[in-house]
């Protein structure tokens, strides 16, 4: 698909600070943070994928529990991780203030 530069041009026009870019040295604390996190809960961390701007993990939990408790639990320690090593975003968050938390039925 072609580049539309006016939809480009308008969603920069939207951003109230500069968007964070991961970089490997961000993923490689951000992986083991997460390997920490699901152990402490008794989660299975059983993939992750983390890329520039967006990350995927595939967590198996016992129970059911509510799909953005695991997305607070890994954002905030995550954040933790993040912050100990770089400054924090200008935008105040490494994270866009929404997340896609889904469950496999």
């Amino acid at each position: 698909m072609a580049p539309i530069p006016g939809l480009h041009a308008s969603a920069e026009k939207q951003l109230a600070c500069p968007p964070v870019r991961l970089r490997q040295e961000h993923a490689d604390i951000l992986i083991e943070q997460f390997e920490q996190t699901a152990a402490y809960r008794s989660w299975g961390l059983m993939a992750a994928a983390i890329m520039a701007n967006h990350i995927h993990l595939v967590v198996g939990v016992i129970g059911d529990p509510e799909p953005e408790t695991l997305l607070r639990d890994f954002k905030s320690y995550g954040s933790r991780a993040l912050n100990r090593n770089w400054p924090t975003p200008e935008s105040g968050t490494w994270w866009t203030a929404l997340g896609l938390a889904s469950q496999a039925g």
